[in-house]
């Protein structure tokens, strides 16, 4: 068989070798109709941004964003407030909970202090009172005596107002600590279960800390009871011989996130910022104990290019997931003054199992699609993972900008950016279920499939994969199987080739980037496929068994490991019939044993592709499959009509590569026909008949009865010449235009129809 591929080349460009491209989804903002409020030039909407989970229980995702400085611009005291938003599948509001002094359930007196900064540390945490709702925990940096700070437990209802709160802070709720201007609560984390009591304890950032040194910082680990109180505390100074080399006035603590167990020892491990372009992944064992570090700073072999003593590198830190399929979680850690010192970014940094940065993109007004910021805007002081808000396959990040201003509206805003694979040129891009890569996914790509069946490479999984209709850029692996890499069998991206990749076939069924043609070879010496039937004759709502045969007693299939067909019929009046494929006695091998199948039914034939799975060929002969073919029951008085299976296209390989031609194919035809119409079978005599046949010249038909029409059809059902006659039992056929073979003469009447073998010399 010979398939020619015609290629369309397609336009593309990748943002400094990145990964992963960016398009703006939507920016909230001062004035947004849906959101309904107005932000002061200095409220900082946006300082810190944190998803919670489906809240209302609608099937989305609903995030929390504070505007820690709320209040700064009309009033003088920034004492702050958060916002519980309600979103729709585009990211925009569909109804917002307001919680600060005196509003949603929430009665703290903020405004006794100057600068409460109520949402200036804020993190979603686990469910302390196991009513099935998530706990907040806000910092309110300067709230307290002597503005020491204070974290808040804030209850929720669904609704997302608070149903109650405690306070953390100076001397209060279970902590002991004090002093002036600590800040502490301007970072929170939620860390788990430490202390192995089941209850989810917290981190919380005191970055203007002077126990080590002025403005050096500290993290507190707070282990909590079920009410939200402290029950004990201890702390993380930046000191050796877990810390070395830190800066002057690091403000250590100034952020914080979870990121997850990366080095597999059973503990969750952090990131914490410091404000002053350097951060800390911290790595836990046991009981809290501090088993490595290791540090990002301007020193760094990857990304320490592009850390500058103005970038405020570090100032904001977040989890987000696994990217690459490592095992490990990805980190975004934002530069809020960006390299230049105006507009911020944000790294995705990929690390290793030490912390260790392998790799990163940059997420700046110049990667993202449509995305224009203001100068000093602090892009990137906040960040969240927020996953796929509007169900097209791809995650969203939400990214504030506190100080975002484009002269109408102003005081903050919040991006929500999605994230996709990076474009990819036609080489470079796997589109999932197209394993064969010949511009369409069908049971064609089978066959590369069991081919690559269980071969993995782990360093090749792809990037964010998506299993949609969507070209992605995937490293080759090395090895080609039919003149394919291996990196297209792997449509999920997840580094090895299972059935998983043969699911997205059936996803993507006769989904195109490309366009195929195809035709069929014929070696003499190869194994016969027929078509056969198990009926001559069939009426509306009956059914008609098709067997497909490879293989014969003189002729068996040899070193056989993958078998795919089209099979198609031309008839109109049973389009729109039932088609199903069985593989019950296939002599090639034992559905989900050693062989799996790929069917899909089309309302004119179906495809079928069949392949082991355990790299060892077969030689063997006879049924590989059975074609059910069921009528509408709404044919009506139709014309009597033949129906032909007849196969489109064949590919039939060894597990070596090897293509195995046919040598003959043949069919058998059913008449299609309405009640009330006699149709001669076999066991009756002819009412027509031609001759001579076999013939090299024009061959005479003649007939007992009256002809209507007279079709000559080729061994694949496909209609060659038609003929329409008026009161005729008798006429010549004109064959000058077949070249030698076997040919299918259907003479037929108004109330009968025959079938006639004709060979051309």
């Amino acid at each position: 068989m010979i398939r020619i591929i015609f290629s369309f080349f397609f336009l593309s460009f990748s943002l400094n070798a990145q990964n992963l491209s960016f398009d703006l989804l939507y920016t909230l903002k001062s004035g947004d109709a849906n959101l309904g409020v107005t932000f002061e030039e200095l409220d900082g909407f946006g300082s810190r941004v944190e998803s919670i989970g489906d809240l209302n229980e609608d099937g989305i995702d609903d995030i929390v964003v504070s505007s820690a400085t709320r209040g700064k611009s009309s009033t003088g005291n920034a004492n702050g407030a958060l916002f519980v938003l309600f979103l729709n599948s585009d990211g925009t509001v569909k109804s917002h909970v307001e919680i600060s002094e005196n509003k949603g359930g929430f009665n703290a007196p903020l405004s006794s202090y100057p600068y409460s900064y109520f949402g200036y540390g804020l993190a979603v945490i686990d469910d302390l009172d196991n009513d099935g709702i998530p706990e907040l925990a806000v910092g309110a940096r300067e709230y307290g005596p002597s503005e020491h700070g204070a974290v808040f437990i804030l209850f929720l209802n669904r609704d997302g107002t608070v149903k109650k709160h405690t306070e953390i802070g100076s001397n209060t709720g279970g902590y002991t600590g004090s002093g002036y201007k600590k800040r502490f609560g301007s970072s929170i984390c939620n860390a788990g279960d430490l202390n192995g009591d089941n209850i989810s304890d917290i981190l919380v950032g005191e970055p203007y800390s002077g126990t080590v040194g002025s403005q050096m910082g500290a993290v507190n680990i707070l282990y909590m009871d079920t009410t939200g109180y402290v029950k004990s505390f201890e702390k993380i100074l930046p000191s050796a011989p877990h810390f070395t080399n830190v800066n002057s006035n690091s403000s250590f603590g100034f952020k914080l996130s979870n990121i997850g167990d990366i080095d597999k020892n059973g503990s969750d491990d952090f990131i914490i910022g410091s404000g002053k372009n350097q951060a800390w992944i911290v790595r836990f064992g046991a009981n809290a104990s501090i088993v490595g570090t290791s540090i990002i700073d301007e020193n760094d072999s990857i990304i320490g290019d592009v850390i500058k003593s103005n970038s405020g590198f570090a100032a904001g830190v977040e989890v987000c997931t696994d990217f690459d399929h490592d095992g490990i979680n990805e980190l975004s850690i934002a530069s809020p003054f960006g390299q230049t010192g105006t507009k911020g970014e944000t790294y995705i940094c990929y690390i290793d199992s030490l912390g260790k940065i392998t790799k990163y993109e940059i997420i700046n007004e110049t990667s993202i699609n449509n995305l224009t910021l203001g100068n000093n805007g602090q892009f990137g002081i906040s960040t969240t993972y927020i996953g796929d808000i509007n169900g097209d396959g791809f995650p969203e990040f939400a990214i504030g900008e506190i100080k975002y201003d484009d002269g109408t509206s102003h005081g903050g805003a919040v991006h929500f950016i999605t994230l996709k694979p990076r474009e990819c040129s036609e080489k470079e891009c796997v589109w999932p279920g197209d394993a064969n890569n010949d511009g369409i996914a069908n049971v064609w790509d089978l066959a590369n499939i069991v081919l690559n069946y269980n071969e993995t490479k782990i360093d090749k999984k792809r990037i964010l994969p998506n299993e949609n209709w969507y070209g992605q850029f995937g490293e080759n692996w090395g090895i080609s199987k039919l003149s394919a890499d291996q990196k297209f069998s792997d449509g999920n991206g997840d580094g090895t080739i299972n059935y998983d990749d043969v699911l997205l076939i059936s996803k993507n069924y006769n989904e195109t980037h490309l366009k195929t043609e195809s035709s069929i070879d014929i070696d003499p010496n190869g194994p016969p496929i027929k078509i056969t039937t198990n009926k001559e004759i069939v009426y509306p709502s009956d059914s008609v068994d098709f067997s497909i045969t490879l293989g014969d007693e003189y002729t068996p299939a040899e070193g056989v490991y993958s078998v795919t067909m089209s099979l198609r019929h031309q008839n109109t009046s049973v389009f729109g019939s039932t088609n199903k494929a069985f593989f019950d006695d296939c002599w090639l091998g034992t559905e989900g044993v050693d062989m799996i199948t790929l069917s899909q039914s089309f309302d004119n034939g179906v495809d079928i592709s069949l392949g082991r799975i355990d790299q060892q060929n077969k030689t063997g002969k006879g049924s590989l499959s059975t074609i059910r073919i069921i009528v509408p029951d709404n044919l009506g008085e139709i014309a009597n009509t033949d129906l032909i299976l007849t196969l489109d296209d064949v590919l039939i390989i060894s597990y070596q590569e090897d293509t195995i031609l046919p040598g003959e194919i043949s069919l058998d035809t059913v008449v299609v026909i309405a009640n009330g119409t006699h149709v001669v079978n076999k066991k009756e005599e002819y009412v027509a008949s031609i001759f001579p046949n076999p013939s090299n010249r024009n061959i005479r038909v003649k007939s007992d009865k009256m002809i209507s029409s007279i079709r000559i059809l080729d061994m694949q059902g496909k209609l060659l010449q038609e003929n329409q006659y008026n009161n005729t039992k008798e006429t010549v056929l004109i064959t000058s235009n077949l070249i030698s073979g076997t040919y299918f003469v259907v003479v037929q009447s108004e109330k009968w129809i025959e079938n006639h073998l004709f060979i051309k010399k």
